[in-house]
């Protein structure tokens, strides 16, 4: 009787070990991914080979990798991104400098910082809410355009979008300039973990160079009352002006 209980026993134990492993795929992984229209492809994940960032929850791509990988990117190029959890949100913020080669093409660079495994808690419903900035440096060209897309997946995949915000940006002088621009927001609803990405699609010609910084924040939020979008909104606002003078600061 005893050793048919213990069968019983550990039979259940395989049994709840089936349900819990598949649980494993949650686990949070944040990676960069870099890619051109040249073919060229680059992925770095947060403490794995290529990642310049010591610490956990941030991954560096510094200038010497970039250039290996993406030929016609000079010194001075890196992107990096950094996950935070203060108090009952998430932010993943996401920095990139893109230096080009002098006398070379038009480079289209294709970039993503993505994090699976996102949860906050408490409740079901969630906001999004993201703000970013973007400086088209020297070199460059009237009508240059920079794309940048933030949002996240209940499907919990890196790379990719259920919802999402998207802002253009477009190149109005040779001379340094650029814009910042808070995204809309919205609301979602899951118990389950999810991801946050960033994509930017960002051209660069021959001598010209482009920083962005992106920062998406999800939020735990009973179903907003009227007002309240208008004030993440206006959350939205003052972080992508602060980027942006950020942004200034460094050319």
């Amino acid at each position: 009787m005893y050793s048919f209980k213990k069968s019983l026993l550990t039979a259940a134990l395989i049994g709840i070990g089936a349900l819990v492993l598949p649980l494993a795929g949650n686990a949070q992984v944040l990676t960069i991914t870099i890619s051109d229209n040249l073919g060229h492809s680059l992925t770095v994940t947060d403490m794995g080979a290529g990642d310049s960032n010591a610490a956990a929850n941030g991954v560096i791509i510094d200038s010497s990798l970039l250039t290996t990988f993406m030929p016609n990117l000079a010194m001075g190029s890196n992107v990096s991104a950094v996950f935070a959890q203060p108090s009952g949100t998430s932010v993943l913020t996401f920095n990139g400098n893109l230096v080009s080669t002098v006398g070379v093409q038009d480079v289209t660079y294709t970039t993503f910082a993505s994090i699976t495994g996102v949860t906050v808690p408490p409740g079901t419903n969630k906001q999004f809410f993201d703000t970013n900035a973007i400086n088209f440096g020297g070199g460059g060209k009237v009508g240059v355009v920079g794309t940048d897309r933030d949002g996240i997946s209940t499907a919990n995949a890196l790379n990719a979008f259920s919802q999402s915000d998207t802002f253009n940006y477009v190149s109005t002088s040779v001379n340094p300039n650029g814009s910042g621009a808070p995204g809309p927001g919205f609301l979602f609803a899951t118990n389950n973990p999810f991801s946050i990405t960033s994509q930017n699609i960002i051209t660069l010609v021959g001598g010209s160079n482009v920083q962005w910084q992106t920062n998406s924040t999800v939020a735990a939020s009973a179903v907003p009352e009227p007002g309240s979008v208008a004030m993440l909104a206006g959350l939205g606002v003052t972080g992508s002006l602060f980027a942006f003078r950020k942004l200034r600061r460094r050319n």
